[in-house]
């Protein structure tokens, strides 16, 4: 979630290196009142590293998700990050301007569905219908070159 997510980002290498990844059941989610009408809430584990929950949508239980999370983990690549940032999962106006004034990383992207103002901000038309970004996995190579900005 965007809160969740803006306190991760903002403590990274806490978060990765000094906290243990423990599991919760989905009644315990802090977010549980917003999430539990979604149709596939309750179907991926929900893991938390401190104050930060993580929703593991692409895995189908906790053990494949800690391994993943931990083989990850040891990859990151510190020198050269490149945080991205959405407006979907109730994102609000004021969390992108807090991600816009994030200055802890040289390289970062948000995708809106929205014009917003902000230097990291792409503008998605494709989801203005939907009022945010559902998806941008699949259409992110039309908007930004990320050779361009891995390299950068």
């Amino acid at each position: 979630m965007p809160d969740d997510y803006l306190r991760f980002i903002d403590k990274l290498e806490y978060y990765i290196n000094d906290c243990r990844l423990e599991f919760i059941k989905p009644k315990e989610s802090k977010h549980y009142k917003e999430l539990n009408s979604h149709n596939r809430f309750g179907q991926y584990p929900i893991g938390v590293l401190g104050d930060v929950e993580i929703f593991f949508v692409h895995y189908k239980n906790e053990e494949e998700a800690r391994e993943k999370w931990e083989r990850r983990a040891k990859r990151i690549n510190w020198d050269n990050l490149i945080i991205k940032f959405n407006d979907q999962n109730g994102c609000t106006e004021q969390q992108l301007n807090d991600f816009n004034n994030c200055m802890k990383y040289k390289k970062m992207i948000c995708f809106t569905a929205k014009k917003y103002p902000g230097k990291y901000n792409v503008h998605m038309w494709e989801f203005k219908k939907d009022g945010y970004v559902v998806d941008d996995k699949y259409y992110v190579f039309q908007h930004v070159n990320l050779k361009k900005l891995i390299d950068a």
